[in-house]
């Protein structure tokens, strides 16, 4: 982000609670939290630790904080109460894929489904149009995170599990999927170099081919240290993969 490849993050506030970037602005889309159990207002602290990308920390040299009262989302489809707590979002030109975890006023209604949104201007906002809709039995990213390549998606599926899926962005057709996972829990999942790595919450790190013609596992292992959840997202660097557990950090040669 110091060197200006990435312009904009939109995440959770628990990934907001714990980046350091040098953000310009930060936009808070709501003024409650969820605490594990109920939705409660902001407090101090955890306005000051959600904005501290560009308030302080010591990596930004100026930036502004907002709370923001519109309606950001509201995806009826859902069959959320009143909009939708989103764990992915992938971004095309003029639309956006929305993969939702939780209904955001009903307390938790998980299994939601996922959409494709057309975005287009309406006056000083923005007008959202569904293309389509999955439910959750077809397709529910719970966490873990997607990638797009080349016009298709590559995730997991399930509530708490990560059974690997492949979808066409544009239609919303499954390709192929949902797979036997090798590992169990949910999945974070990276691209590189034609492959997509899966990592399990069980620890089971999996390469799989980004075709969309079939599931194609080119591997799998199990990392040295597997202490609790293994919820890190992988990460490729320098043809290293890393991967962090708990306070151990592991690095293998790809």
């Amino acid at each position: 982000m110091k060197r200006g490849h990435l312009r904009a993050i939109f995440a959770t506030s628990t990934v907001a609670a714990g980046v350091n970037f040098p953000a310009r602005t930060i936009v808070l889309m709501n003024s409650d939290i969820f605490n594990g159990h109920e939705f409660l207002p902001l407090t101090g602290t955890q306005f000051l630790s959600n904005t501290a990308g560009s308030s302080g920390g010591g990596a930004a040299t100026y930036g502004a904080a907002t709370l923001d009262g519109g309606l950001l989302q509201n995806n009826q489809s859902t069959g959320g109460s009143g909009g939708g707590l989103y764990a992915s979002v992938l971004a095309m030109t003029g639309t956006q894929f929305l993969s939702n975890t939780a209904s955001g006023s009903g307390g938790g209604a998980y299994g939601a489904g996922a959409a494709l949104v057309k975005l287009s201007k309406d006056g000083d906002g923005v007008k959202a149009e569904e293309v389509y809709f999955l439910k959750g039995d077809v397709l529910q990213n719970h966490h873990g995170g997607m990638v797009l390549v080349n016009g298709y998606i590559y995730c997991g599926h399930k509530q708490n599990g990560g059974d690997p899926v492949c979808i066409d962005i544009k239609t919303g057709k499954m390709m192929w999927g949902p797979q036997k996972p090798v590992g169990s829990g949910s999945a974070c999942v990276t691209y590189a170099d034609g492959f997509v790595i899966f990592r399990y919450q069980s620890g089971e790190v999996a390469l799989v081919e980004a075709t969309p013609k079939e599931y194609l596992l080119r591997g799998s292992f199990k990392p040295a240290y597997q202490e609790k959840e293994s919820w890190s997202h992988p990460v490729i660097l320098g043809g290293k993969l890393y991967l962090r557990e708990q306070n151990k950090l592991m690095c293998y040669g790809l």
